[in-house]
């Protein structure tokens, strides 16, 4: 390494800042997609044709909490309202399997399996969930129990990145229980 030729310095520190530009670049449009999930996550809730049942399930749920049979008594009361939400909020695991369910994205094709940005503000979810209605089961009793009723409809890949998305939630101070 005798050799040292200030152009290659100069090729290393063009190729090295162009190469940081591209990559803050992409982390920017995952961060912004995430920003924008966080702005608009649930508005469909506010809707006319939501909004009444999401008030008789929000009051039932600050009672009966996530996976108790009264729970699932008061949700199953409310299905067509759950499966008209799930068809407008790609971070839900049932939408996909909702009969007759057809969504297509701005090329004109089928998309109905959930990305890994649904998949991260699925869990995000939980977490606030859990946190919202005050249920005093630890993180990961919330996760484990999500993941048993939920994980029937993600696939390795996405169980995979929901377990390392509430890891990195429950190692945040500022999350934590």
């Amino acid at each position: 390494m005798s050799d040292f030729d200030p152009m290659d310095a100069f090729g290393l520190i063009r190729s090295y800042s162009r190469h940081r530009d591209f990559v803050r670049l992409a982390l920017r449009r995952v961060s912004n997609e995430l920003d924008e999930r966080a702005e608009i996550h649930d508005a469909s809730k506010m809707l006319d044709d939501e909004f009444a049942g999401f008030s008789r399930i929000n009051a039932a749920a600050r009672i009966n909490k996530f996976g108790s049979p009264e729970y699932a008594e008061n949700m199953a009361r409310e299905r067509p309202t759950i499966n008209l939400h799930f068809s407008r909020n790609s971070h839900h695991p049932e939408r996909p399997t909702l009969l007759a369910l057809k969504t297509f994205d701005a090329q004109g094709d089928q998309k109905d399996e959930m990305n890994f940005l649904d998949v991260i503000e699925m869990v995000c979810d939980w977490w606030g969930a859990r946190k919202g209605y005050d249920d005093p089961r630890s993180w990961t009793d919330t996760v484990k129990l999500n993941l048993e009723q939920k994980g029937k409809y993600l696939s390795a890949e996405q169980r995979w990145l929901a377990e390392q998305v509430a890891s990195f939630l429950s190692s945040r101070k500022d999350l934590s229980e």
